[in-house]
């Protein structure tokens, strides 16, 4: 991993770019540290990794994928010491995707615990901030499995933002720029961004996250077009969603929908998104000669649905639910 340094001093600290071998391997031994100490030991929400899926994070495969983020000529990954007074206190691990809508994800994130409680976690990330900044970012995404790192995180502006596809609490700094959405059918290299999504959305109703073989099987769906998914985009990034999936319908002498998956990432809530992704899918729906729109809805939420132009009532909807499955 060769990188150019890079060194930012604010009040006393330095954001420096590991740049050497011999920085390189002070890195790997006090993130492993990191892992087997605070990571591993504290996590407490969200899905509990396997011990196998945490032996990945010190295989010769993990250190192979981590370096080829680094090397990379485009959105390319930096791994930076955290200096103050001539002393490592820390480090971390970010990618800014400038090559899609400016996210700054960071992927690690840690004070050395002796220098911790000292308000040294916050400077630390005003620099990176102030840093990155200057590089192209435009807003903060991370995730945790920790509570107390969550809470260390709100201090800072970060929000719950759902789950990504390996199970594990997102948080976002909300983007202080403010960018049109667009609507749209969902594109194929957006998909890994919809399994994103599905995993906050079953969160939310209380359903179990989906497996691996699920996952695929939604591909395959979305792929064969068994199921439509209908997107709001904020540049690149996929902000909400919803589904239609079409059969033939006898009663109605044609094609009718039944519609699922109604989610917006709680970040961009409160801004008219989910009405305009149900439009822009209606309007689809209309194209396509889809006769009706049908969702199944409780009593609590049949307002919501009415709102979102679902106001006809449809008779009572039964089910039959294969058990064996």
């Amino acid at each position: 991993m060769v990188l150019v340094v890079l060194e930012v001093v604010h009040m006393n600290l330095t954001l420096e770019v590991i740049s050497t071998e011999e920085q390189r391997e002070e890195f790997w031994k006090e993130k492993n540290r990191y892992l087997i100490k605070d990571v591993f030991p504290n996590g407490d929400m969200g899905v509990e990794l396997t011990r196998e899926e945490q032996s990945w994070f010190f295989s010769k495969e993990y250190r192979e994928a981590f370096d080829a983020l680094c090397e990379r000529t485009v959105d390319q990954g930096k791994a930076c010491f955290f200096v103050k007074d001539g002393k490592t206190i820390g480090f971390v691990f970010y990618c800014i995707y400038q090559s899609e809508d400016g996210k700054c994800f960071i992927l690690d994130y840690c004070i050395y615990p002796e220098f911790r409680n000292q308000g040294l976690g916050k400077q630390c990330f005003h620099l990176l901030e102030e840093n990155t900044k200057n590089e192209g970012a435009t807003y903060y995404e991370l995730n945790t499995n920790s509570r107390k790192a969550k809470h260390f995180w709100e201090t800072l502006g970060f929000h719950y933002n759902g789950f990504d596809v390996n199970k594990t609490i997102l948080l976002l700094k909300k983007p202080e720029e403010t960018i049109p959405i667009c609507y749209e059918l969902l594109k194929e290299e957006d998909i890994w961004q919809i399994l994103n999504l599905e995993n906050g959305y079953r969160y939310e109703m209380d359903e179990d996250f989906l497996s691996d073989s699920v996952q695929e099987e939604l591909k395959k769906a979305i792929e064969g077009e068994k199921i439509y998914f209908f997107v709001a985009k904020r540049k690149t990034r996929v902000v909400g969603m919803c589904s239609i999936s079409t059969v033939y319908s006898t009663t109605q002498t044609g094609y009718m929908g039944v519609f699922e998956d109604m989610y917006v990432e709680p970040v961009f809530r409160g801004l008219g998104i989910a009405k305009e992704i149900v439009n822009y899918a209606f309007a689809w729906c209309k194209e396509h000669h889809v006769k009706a729109v049908c969702v199944g809805s409780s009593e609590n939420d049949k307002s919501i649905y009415g709102k979102l132009g679902f106001t006809v009532s449809f008779g009572r909807m039964l089910a039959w639910i294969n058990r064996e499955e």
